[in-house]
């Protein structure tokens, strides 16, 4: 196998501050904190569209397998909405609008980025001046840019004539909503619009703010999403003018208080202000997933980073619960930012700024469900390209290319001339294992057993350990319509009825015993779809035996199934008719077996067998098939006992009836009716003994 080399550069310090909280779950494990490495050419300068100018506020997301960065930069004059993306090949970033800012009005002001992906398109946020702050949106289709906000002179905002700003866009059940604050003059509110996908118009989600007291300032809307809701998040000022971190939750109708609906909100101490709180979703190990918050609480002489968890119920720490100290290990005058978060690797990874004597030194911890360690570089500067300048603002995402993922941070950093826009990637040390000529044999037909193969690699040689398997069905080989089969989890599959006309997928993900544990799924696609199981025939169907009344006829065929299905409820049925074309053909009720004895209802008729194969398994019940009809039934007149012979003995038996010592069934009265006057008389006993004398009729 090939082991590929990789690049690395060694990480100075700084300080990262992301504005944007974005959650993605990657399964790793062992990852080592000291692999940080820069992929913006590792300069003094970073992917600016001028490294002249300042850059503002980035922020990054994966689109279409690729990372895309989004930030305000200076021209000189205003600043400017700017995006590019990410060549993993290359480590190039490219400019995702021709070298163009995205301004509604490019000689306007315009910051503060908010990018999402909603039905397979990128969308970004932001506000911008015109005159009074708006909130514009624009998304990318293809190749190029529209506008989503009505393209006119005015926003998004409750009030174009009132400032807007801090946009926030989020995605909940299929519908892209955005949060934003906006003055109203006095004090500032939380709003909230759904996207009519129209291209143009947005729709209020209620009538009211969402602030937890209207006549309260609240800032910074941020939102994930968890159990099925939709959580927002701000801060809020109170009564003594301390600002509260508050929580709600939309179920796409109304909305909840989801932080105890106290004046306090989930401050660790109401006295003092919490600011600028950020929402993740994880779940350590096996564990359920719970929603965490995480903000700035001012203490004496400086700012700690405090995190919360809700289990749906209540709100406990996840910090140490210590009353001063969060997950930052603070020291006199030393003041932390706002921290982001992202779900990689099997934990919670959190970075944020600490400013110590002007300096900001980007930190980075993560957590495993139970306590807080370091992320960063051995050097224990952070993750600053120069340790003497300040770093600030940006984002945290996990981004996957060649399978290989990653944790990316995107933050600004001081060269001394200006702020450039710089990235940083940890990855694991420790590769993660593939699977390879993943495919499977077997016959492609309902009733068939397919069998998944792979072979599994792995650049360190760590063994294999409990690599999971999983089948989907598809409409076409291109994967249209692609469902998972719930319970089928192993490296075989049982086609059923349910899978004919329908495509199979075998996923496998390989799963390493150590180091990085878990690699990228890779599937095979069958090239045509499940044929449906031929139904059983029966073949050669006929009839043996005696054709008097009181003998008995055998039915007999041959059970022929395509795919060796064992037969199962094969069906029986005689009928009679009045001649060989099947004149009157009438079933023999009661009779479903492959015998028949002939009874008086089928003398003079013509007997067919029926034969209606059934299987026990794929297509159980197949097409009924007839012999050919066997006919006339007739009878041995005057032997009634049935010894052979046309005796006295026979004769007997009339005189015993004629008597009334017994009776005959309808089947005996036809055989000792000689004379076929349709009575059985002394008359038919006088013919049998005449028979039986030689004298004839």
């Amino acid at each position: 196998m090939t082991i590929r080399k990789k690049k690395t550069w060694s990480v100075g310090a700084g300080a990262l501050a992301l504005m944007l909280l974005v959650v993605s779950v990657f399964s790793h494990s062992s990852v080592s904190a000291a692999s940080w490495a820069f992929i913006d050419g590792n300069g003094e300068s970073g992917i600016n569209a001028d490294v002249s100018q300042s850059a503002q506020i980035p922020v990054m997301v994966e689109f279409n397998g690729s990372l895309y960065a989004s930030w305000a930069e200076s021209n000189g004059q205003t600043t400017q909405i700017r995006v590019k993306k990410y060549d993993d090949d290359t480590n190039n970033w490219i400019d995702a609008n021709n070298g163009n800012p995205l301004n509604y009005s490019s000689d306007k002001e315009a910051k503060n980025p908010s990018l999402a992906i909603y039905n397979g398109e990128l969308y970004v946020a932001w506000e911008e001046v015109g005159p009074m702050w708006q909130i514009r949106v624009k998304k990318l289709s293809g190749s190029s840019w529209t506008s989503v906000d009505g393209n006119g002179a005015n926003g998004l905002n409750f009030n174009p004539n009132i400032n807007a700003r801090d946009a926030k866009l989020v995605v909940y059940n299929n519908a892209l909503y955005l949060l934003w604050d906006e003055s109203t003059g006095i004090k500032t509110l939380i709003w909230m619009r759904k996207y009519n996908n129209d291209g143009a118009t947005w729709s209020l989600t209620s009538g009211t703010p969402l602030n937890y007291d209207e006549s309260h300032t609240a800032q910074y809307p941020e939102a994930a999403i968890w159990n099925g809701k939709l959580y927002a998040t701000w801060h809020e000022a109170d009564v003594n003018y301390k600002y509260q971190v508050r929580v709600k939750a939309y179920d796409g109708t109304s909305w909840t208080s989801a932080d105890g609906g106290g004046t306090s909100g989930l401050n660790v101490n109401g006295g003092m202000s919490g600011m600028r709180p950020r929402l993740a979703v994880y779940g350590a190990g096996s564990e359920p997933s719970n929603l965490y918050a995480s903000w700035v609480e001012s203490i004496d002489n400086g700012s700690e980073i405090r995190v919360k968890k809700f289990d749906g119920t209540a709100w406990t720490s996840a910090d140490g619960g210590d009353p001063v100290k969060g997950i930052a290990t603070h020291r006199k005058y030393e003041s932390d930012s706002f921290a982001r978060f992202a779900v990689y690797d099997g934990k919670l990874y959190a970075i944020w700024a600490q400013n110590y004597f002007s300096i900001n030194t980007i930190r980075a911890k993560k957590y495993d469900g139970t306590s807080w360690t370091s992320a960063e570089p051995a050097s224990g500067n952070g993750l600053n390209k120069d340790a003497t300048k300040s770093s600030n603002y940006g984002d945290l995402v996990v981004h996957s290319h060649g399978g290989d993922s990653g944790l990316y941070a995107i933050f600004l950093e001081s060269n001394g001339t200006a702020n450039q826009v710089r990235v940083v990637r940890m990855g694991p040390d420790n590769e993660a294992p593939k699977a390879s000529g993943v495919s499977f044999s077997g016959t492609l037909k309902e009733g068939g057993i397919l069998t998944g193969t792979y072979k599994y690699e792995d650049s360190e040689s760590d063994a294999e350990g409990a690599t999971t398997f999983k089948w989907y069905l598809s409409d076409n080989a291109a994967g249209t319509g692609k469902t998972v089969i719930p319970e089928a989890t192993m490296e075989t599959l049982q086609l059923t009825s349910a899978y004919a006309g329908k495509y199979i997928i075998f996923e496998v993900t390989p799963v390493a015993s150590a180091g990085t544990q878990s690699g990228i799924p890779v599937t095979y696609t069958s090239s045509s779809p499940v044929a449906a199981n031929a139904a059983p025939t029966a073949e050669d169907v006929r009839i043996a035996g005696g054709l008097n009344l009181n003998q008995t006829l055998i039915g007999s065929y041959g059970y022929v199934d395509a795919e060796k299905d064992a037969e199962g409820a094969t069906v029986f049925k005689w009928y009679a008719s009045d001649d060989a074309a099947g004149t009157n053909k009438t079933i023999i009720s009661g009779e479903t077996g492959t015998t028949l004895v002939l009874k008086a209802a089928q003398f003079k008729k013509y007997i067919t067998f029926e034969v209606t194969p059934g299987a026990a398994a794929g297509t159980t019940s197949g097409t009924p098939t007839e012999s050919a009809p066997l006919g006339p039934v007739g009878v041995v007149k005057g032997d009634v006992n049935g010894d052979g012979y046309v005796t006295p003995a026979d004769a007997l038996i009339i005189n015993k009836y004629l008597a009334g010592k017994i009776s005959l069934t309808d089947e005996q009265k036809v055989m000792l009716d000689m004379d076929n006057d349709g009575d059985v008389d002394a008359a038919d006993a006088a013919i049998i003994l005449n028979i039986y004398n030689g004298k004839g009729v």
